[in-house]
């Protein structure tokens, strides 16, 4: 199949034609013994990629916002207090969210651009014993900053009544990532980025902290029922009809990812995002991240000329070279391109891009 456009934004992506084509291949009813073997041979990938040994994964049909909020639903009491590290648009998104449900929020936020100092952590917990759970993002969307989650981890993992819960969306996959080893309790995964599906499924990993926290949750809780989950994919179901083809393109993906092997991965969106960022700086762009220790490789945000308005930037792209892209967000919206290198794309696209970027800024503001 023919590609008719370019999409280098950090999600959804360019879909693989094999993945594709798995949602238009016939697909198990979801009461059968077939359904049975998909949904556990997902799930199997799911805690391999995320490293979870001894946990569990829940595979929901919904946007990764969904993931998030089950993260809430399901382990605390009305009233608890839980810490929120804020870097950007998603850390503001938990925020939200933990006060939709009653909790007790301290809020630790940054600057745009910024990471999380660990002694503030560090000392929220200590003023506050009380915190229930930390909340955190991996890769913030929104500026292009990656979170160091092993040291938080350190830092959380002995204390018995404190979880550390993760957004992970567009952190998984493109980096490295042990939920065992740097002791994360839940993170939520998505499949429209890293596996290169369809937007529509997310899941949570569980670590063993995480379920025995389940229990004492009287926050409201339906659809985002850990407890329902887990019983039923014990034996082969789900609560409710899931997105049965999307189930079969992620585990298409999921299988190609460990085959490929998970490093190869990693390194092959960290040359991307170095590659991009070496054309936009010689074309005269200032990066969003200024310290390269804390980029992410899902997308690179970079910093416009004076005068010039990402919107328009993006629509001239789409209309007249068919390529998407993706404005900043929040102050940012119109001075902040955020260009992803994720999806099945290599130096060549970013040649396309930054050609086109070219010829769309000498047409719109004579650059």
């Amino acid at each position: 199949m023919a590609r008719n456009r370019l999409i280098m934004a950090p999600g959804p992506t360019n879909i693989p034609d094999e993945y594709m084509e798995e949602l238009a291949l016939e697909f198990p009813h979801h009461r059968t013994q077939e359904f049975a073997v998909l949904l556990a041979n997902l799930e199997n990938n799911l805690k391999k990629i995320i490293k979870l040994a001894n946990g569990e994964v829940v595979i929901f049909t919904s946007s990764g916002s969904g993931a998030m909020e089950s993260t809430v639903a399901n382990f605390f009491v009305t009233g608890d207090t839980v810490l929120v590290i804020d870097i950007g648009f998603f850390g503001q998104r938990y925020k939200a969210m933990c006060e939709t449900f009653g909790l007790h929020v301290i809020h630790l936020p940054y600057p745009p651009g910024e990471t999380y100092q660990l002694e503030d952590v560090r000392a929220a917990l200590a003023a506050h014993p009380e915190i229930k759970a930390v909340y955190v993002t991996h890769h913030e969307t929104s500026t292009g900053v990656l979170n160091d989650l092993q040291a938080l981890g350190e830092l959380i993992k002995p204390l018995d009544d404190t979880l550390l819960i993760t957004d992970s969306i567009s952190g998984l996959v493109i980096h490295p990532f042990d939920m065992d080893a740097w002791g994360i309790d839940a993170v939520a995964g998505g499949s429209q980025k890293g596996f290169l599906v369809p937007p529509g499924l997310s899941f949570v990993g569980l670590s063993q902290k995480a379920l025995g926290k389940i229990a004492r949750a009287t926050t409201p809780r339906f659809y985002w029922d850990y407890r329902q989950m887990i019983e039923l994919a014990k034996k082969g179901q789900t609560p409710s009809t899931p997105a049965i083809n999307l189930m079969k393109a992620m585990l298409r993906s999921s299988n190609d990812l460990l085959a490929q092997g998970l490093e190869s991965v990693w390194q092959h969106h960290y040359q991307l995002r170095q590659y991009l960022e070496s054309k936009m700086l010689a074309m005269g762009y200032t990066l969003g991240v200024t310290d390269e220790a804390i980029r992410g490789n899902v997308i690179v945000p970079i910093n416009l000329q004076p005068g010039m308005d990402s919107l328009a930037i993006c629509r001239e792209l789409e209309s007249e070279h068919g390529i998407i892209t993706i404005y900043g967000l929040g102050e940012k919206m119109h001075s902040m391109l955020r260009i992803g290198v994720i999806g099945p794309l290599n130096a060549t696209d970013i040649d396309q891009f930054s050609d086109a970027l070219a010829k769309v800024t000498k047409k719109l503001y004579n650059y």
